[in-house]
């Protein structure tokens, strides 16, 4: 849809649905919808066997040799065409990652802290509120400080997002 303002012999052609030329309200009102959608919306749900069944073959190894990381950059891949992905583990799987669970968190809550460090030397970035207050961050503060502490899962659309912009060390842009 296009609206056309005359000023002095000049004609502006202003594209109405082109999120661009919206005022930063109605940008932030229907991020918020987009993201509430996203967050509350249906997730796909894709079972964990299936996911290291398929990496196992195209890797070359055992489905129990998959690792986590490769399972999140694969998922990752398909946030383009599901925006919401929830990877559910098989039954018996949970009960082997909790008995392994204080190893394989501190492990993840070291991963987690050198990453952050590293985009904050990069970026020059010393504070948090600056990473969760930014606008291509795609986080806000409840979810930075529990992807933080380990709390947020590994798997999570949020988390996977949130590592894929620490690993771009791109600046971040405030609002």
């Amino acid at each position: 849809m296009e609206s056309i303002n005359e000023t002095d012999d000049l004609i502006f052609i202003a594209r109405v649905d082109d999120p661009k030329d919206w005022s930063p309200l109605h940008q932030q009102v229907a991020a918020y919808k987009k993201i509430k959608e996203i967050l509350e919306g249906p997730h796909e749900v894709i079972p964990e066997a299936l996911v290291r069944r398929t990496l196992a073959q195209q890797y070359g190894c055992k489905p129990e040799e998959v690792t986590w990381k490769q399972i999140q950059f694969e998922v990752s891949g398909l946030l383009r065409y599901y925006p919401a992905i929830s990877v559910v583990p098989a039954p018996d799987q949970e009960n082997v990652e909790s008995s392994t669970a204080p190893d394989t968190k501190g492990l993840e809550l070291e991963r987690r802290a050198k990453l952050l460090e590293e985009y904050k030397v990069a970026t020059n970035t010393p504070s948090n509120r600056q990473i969760y207050e930014a606008k291509n961050s795609g986080i806000y503060k409840p979810e930075f400080y529990k992807w933080r502490n380990g709390t947020l899962r590994a798997d999570s659309a949020t988390t996977i997002n949130f590592e894929r912009f620490l690993q771009a060390k791109k600046p971040p842009i405030r609002w």
